[in-house]
């Protein structure tokens, strides 16, 4: 199939677009913040929406754990639960510097860093992209530009590369850039599957970078790291053994729900719908079927309960459903990145839930299900 790129006058329009986006930083220090409920906190004075993950990072500085603050605020109330946190904000040693990351579009803060971990702004890191993209003559296949700032890139390598012994596995791989206030600034490896064009990327591949600011050696280790990926066709080390092996162990229960979970929680798709591409409801009804209530297992029973379907054929399935949707399931490109991680934090895993389940004489056999929705016809 033919790879869609981005022109220069459209990526040139994107990149504008992320750089008005980005979010305000104002570094603070914690002895200045004042909580005055989960939803706003007190800066110089004026009173700042707090997002739900923005309240999540201020519990995480004040080294609060959220279970208990639950518990706290059941016995005390909202107000007093508020007033629990100010005082340990007053009693902190050192008065603790954050830097808090304010959306543009709704004056909420999204995230509350520390000064060592905000990563770079979105205009530092696009020059830096730019001259990535030049020199290893890359190619944008996706850029995406969330409504707080967010984004990223993903870039293509000229070529492809073929997995031995499986025909419909071809690649071309690359880079995906990604910048966020949550995430903060990182680049990964990026393969794109041209049977169908799915994309699969991750935070956890060993060639994983991020990047914290544009001091010169930070900048010539992001150089240096380039480098490597770009001698290895910007493809993981053990990419193919991975698929390989993948591809022979079944996907366990657990597995299907976090892949799942993942889809559902970043699009619109309905439950009927998403049956297409991870097979769930089918096989918690061959379980039934066979006496099993699945409702009933513990999260370690449902990692040693094998399905049908292998592991790379759900993981296809994710990738599927993201590289080629329909736009109606989301709101934004940047969901469909979201599935896209999940489905290569899956994949690149050091070992998978059902691979070391050793079949024994005693175990009953089990029907497979049907083959879930690839797109290995497109």
């Amino acid at each position: 199939m033919e790879i869609t790129t981005i022109s220069d006058l459209e990526f040139n329009r994107l990149q504008t677009e992320a750089i008005e986006k980005q979010p305000i930083r104002k570094r603070v220090s914690m002895g200045s913040l004042q909580l005055e409920n989960r939803d706003t906190l007190i800066v110089d004075g004026v009173s700042v929406s707090l997002s739900g993950s923005g309240f999540k990072d201020l519990l995480g500085h004040l080294r609060i754990p959220k279970k208990f603050l639950e518990r706290f605020e059941s016995k005390f109330g909202a107000e007093g639960s508020s007033q629990f946190l100010n005082t340990i904000r007053k009693s902190m040693v050192g008065d603790e510097e954050v830097v808090l990351f304010i959306n543009r579009n709704n004056r909420t803060i999204d995230a509350i860093r520390h000064p060592n971990h905000t990563g770079i702004t979105n205009e530092g890191f696009l020059g830096l992209i730019s001259d990535t993209v030049n020199q290893y003559d890359l190619k944008v296949s996706n850029f995406f530009v969330g409504p707080d700032g967010s984004f990223g890139i993903n870039a293509i390598a000229p070529g492809y590369s073929q997995i031995p012994g499986m025909k419909k596995e071809i690649f071309s791989s690359g880079v995906s850039f990604n910048n966020s206030a949550r995430g903060g600034t990182d680049v990964n490896p990026y393969a794109l599957r041209l049977v169908c064009l799915n994309g699969l990327m991750s935070r956890s591949f060993s060639e994983n970078y991020s990047l914290k600011n544009l001091e010169p050696a930070s900048i010539e280790r992001f150089n240096q790291h380039l480098l490597e990926l770009g001698s290895n066709g910007f493809q993981p080390v053990g990419f193919a053994d991975r698929i390989i092996k993948s591809d022979q162990v079944p996907a366990s229960l657990n597995e299907m729900q976090c892949a799942a979970s993942a889809i559902m929680s970043n699009s619109k798709i309905e439950w009927n719908e998403l049956q297409k591409y991870v097979p769930l409801q089918e096989t918690t009804d061959y379980f039934s079927r066979h006496g099993i209530d699945t409702n009933k297992f513990t999260s370690l029973q449902s990692k040693n309960a094998t399905t049908g379907v292998n592991l790379w054929t759900l993981i296809n399935g994710m990738t599927n459903f993201a590289s080629n949707g329909s736009g109606m399931y989301f709101d934004d490109e940047i969901q469909r990145n979201r599935i896209l991680m999940s489905a290569g934090q899956m994949f690149s895993r050091t070992t998978y839930d059902t691979e070391n389940i050793v079949i024994s004489p005693y175990s009953n056999s089990r029907k497979k299900v049907e083959t879930v929705e690839t797109g290995d016809t497109w």
